[in-house]
């Protein structure tokens, strides 16, 4: 049982590694669904996420650049991020 995932260009989805039930600790083991950031109009600003742990604690943030065509992501703070998972445009 899946549902297909729909990324739009530029986004940034993190995705915790719970999939039985929606409360579970969403910051470990952290994956991140990056849209196409292949459009120049997207190198303008950073693209900025900040993670809250189930509590409600600020946990880190996400941060993904994009310039000459190649997107930089940055995490901080006490995030698990294991991978990075591209989605490219439909």
């Amino acid at each position: 049982k899946s549902l297909p995932l729909f990324v739009r260009p530029g986004a940034v989805i993190p995705m915790g590694k719970g999939r039985e039930t929606p409360d579970y600790d969403w910051c470990a083991e952290l994956d991140l669904v990056l849209g196409d950031f292949s459009d120049p109009a997207l190198a303008v600003r950073p693209v900025v996420k900040v993670i809250f742990d189930a509590r409600g604690k600020e946990r880190g943030t996400i941060t993904v650049s994009h310039a000459a065509g190649t997107a930089t992501v940055a995490v901080s703070g006490s995030l698990d991020a294991r991978a990075v998972k591209l989605r490219s445009p439909v």
